[in-house]
């Protein structure tokens, strides 16, 4: 696996941020998430419950990098 480190640009101001692609985690709150909160679960419950249906953060980053999504093309 080729691995890229930032570089930049004129355009970034030699930053390497300028057109980077973003990694993001989203909660959502099914029923059984929803289910525990209204029932005061423990935190620690209801942070398994979410990590059993939700991809994170560091996923997304991994899954972007093997797909070569480090940037946009042409900067």
């Amino acid at each position: 696996m080729t691995l890229y480190r930032s570089h930049g640009c004129k355009k970034c101001n030699f930053k390497g941020f300028k057109g980077r692609t973003g990694i993001h985690e989203l909660l959502l709150v099914d029923k059984y998430v929803r289910e525990l909160i209204y029932k005061q679960s423990s935190e620690q419950e209801i942070e398994k419950a979410i990590r059993l249906n939700t991809p994170n953060i560091q996923n997304d980053g991994l899954e972007k990098v093997k797909k070569g999504l480090h940037h946009l093309k042409n900067l």
